[in-house]
């Protein structure tokens, strides 16, 4: 980035970013699209859901109980990350008081 401007023009920078974004298996196309785990291409990710796929099809379910995860590149968000245990227990004795379900 230090050359910007000076040895590289900001149009050819330009053309440069574009290029990396355009490049799925690179390190700004995964920022950008929100995995945060590691780098992946496109044509990876289907093959890593094509395999997850047909290992769960032929798994012997007495053994595996559980189907096969092999992971994505992003990170699942935490569902309860913006509760807390006690607004949580305010929230449940609320939803108990008004719900038609006892």
């Amino acid at each position: 980035m230090s050359a910007v401007g000076r040895t590289v023009t900001f149009g050819e920078t330009r053309d440069l970013m574009l290029e990396l974004n355009r490049e799925t298996g690179s390190h700004l196309h995964a920022s950008l699209r929100g995995y945060d785990r590691y780098a992946m291409s496109e044509s990876g990710l289907a093959q890593l859901v094509l395999a997850e796929a047909y290992f769960n099809v032929h798994r012997d379910q007495r053994k595996h109980r559980e189907p096969y995860d092999f992971g994505r590149p992003w990170s699942v968000p935490d569902a309860n990350a913006d509760v807390t245990p006690e607004r949580r227990a305010e929230l449940v004795a609320a939803l108990e008081r008004r719900s038609a379900f006892r």
